[in-house]
C-alpha cells in the first residue's frame, strides 16, 4: 500500500519492528500498536537487543525501501549499544528511510537535534544494559557464596548410579531394561554406568 504524501504522513509505507529478548515475554502488543499506527508490514523477533546479527531486524532493514519509515515502539526494542543504534540509522538514512519512535517521538524527524537525541538515548540504554549485568553478576555472587547451585541439577546422584551398575552386573538387565526398571532415560543409563 502507497501512502499519499501529506503534512503528517510519509510517501511510502510503514515497517514495523518488534522485539523481546526472551522466549518468557510476547511482543503481540508491540504488533499491535505497530498495526494500530498503520505498519503494512512488521517484522518480529524473540532475541536479545545486545545481538547484532538479529535475523527480522535485517531482513526489515533489507526490505524497506526510499520514502518508507522504520516504525518501532523504543529505541531499545532495535539496539542496545551506541554503536549498533547508531549503525542501524546510518543505514535506514542510506537509503532514503525514515525513523519513528512511537514512545519516544523526539527521536524521529531529520536533523541535528534528533540525531543527538538518538546518540544520548542510545548511550543511556546502552547504559542501563551494563548496570543490569552488573546487578546480575552481583547477584550471582551472593548466591553462590550462601551456597545456591547454578546450572542443570544432576539427575543421576552416586545412590542412582550404584543401583545401575548393580542392575546391569547383577542381574544381566540391558540399558533399556535398565531405564524401564529406575525411570531413568537410556542416556541417564549410559551416563550412570561411565560414573
Amino acid at each position: 500500500m502507497i501512502r499519499k504524501l501529506t503534512a503528517n504522513a510519509p510517501v511510502g509505507q510503514l515497517i514495523g519492528y518488534a522485539r523481546v529478548s526472551t522466549d518468557g515475554q510476547d511482543f503481540a502488543s508491540q504488533v499491535d500498536r505497530l498495526r494500530a499506527a498503520g505498519c503494512t508490514k512488521v517484522y518480529s523477533e524473540k532475541q536479545s537487543g545486545t545481538k547484532r546479527d538479529r535475523e527480522q531486524l535485517q531482513a526489515a532493514i533489507e526490505y524497506v525501501r526510499e520514502g518508507d519509515t522504520f516504525v518501532c515502539i523504543k529505541a531499545d526494542r532495535i539496539a542496545r549499544s551506541t554503536k549498533d543504534f547508531l549503525d542501524i540509522i546510518d543505514k535506514l538514512n542510506a537509503k532514503g528511510v525514515a525513523l519513528r519512535v512511537l514512545d519516544q517521538p523526539e527521536l524521529s524527524g531529520e536533523g541535528a537535534t534528533a540525531q543527538m537525541l538518538r546518540t544520548i538515548l542510545a548511550a543511556v540504554s546502552e547504559f542501563e544494559l551494563s548496570l543490569i549485568r552488573d546487578r546480575m553478576s552481583e547477584g550471582r555472587k551472593r548466591a553462590k557464596a550462601s551456597g545456591a547451585v547454578f546450572g542443570r541439577p544432576k539427575k543421576i546422584d552416586a545412590k542412582a548410579a550404584k543401583t545401575v551398575k548393580m542392575l546391569k552386573k547383577d542381574e544381566k538387565l540391558s540399558v533399556p531394561e535398565i531405564s524401564i526398571r529406575t525411570g531413568l532415560s537410556v542416556a541417564s543409563v549410559y551416563r550412570a554406568l561411565r560414573a
